[in-house]
């Protein structure tokens, strides 16, 4: 679920693993391997992924079916 939901987000935006890697500073192979659920994802990483998309972490891990951030 994690996997799948990363790289939609990234897709949706027209990114490529290499570019989001940069963005979050860690290798792109590495990167793949969250996205295809070889690695779990670590909790830094994933706060400095929803922070550049601007997304909330409950769509990610499958808790919300809207990924945008829900103001109160």
């Amino acid at each position: 679920m994690v996997g799948k939901n990363l790289k939609l987000i990234r897709t949706k935006n027209n990114d490529t693993q290499d570019y989001i890697s940069k963005i979050i500073n860690i290798d792109r192979s590495q990167y793949s391997r969250y996205e295809t659920g070889k690695y779990l994802i670590t909790t830094s990483i994933l706060i400095s992924f929803c922070k550049h998309y601007d997304i909330s972490i409950d769509f990610i891990c499958g808790k919300k079916s809207n990924p945008k951030i829900t103001k109160k």
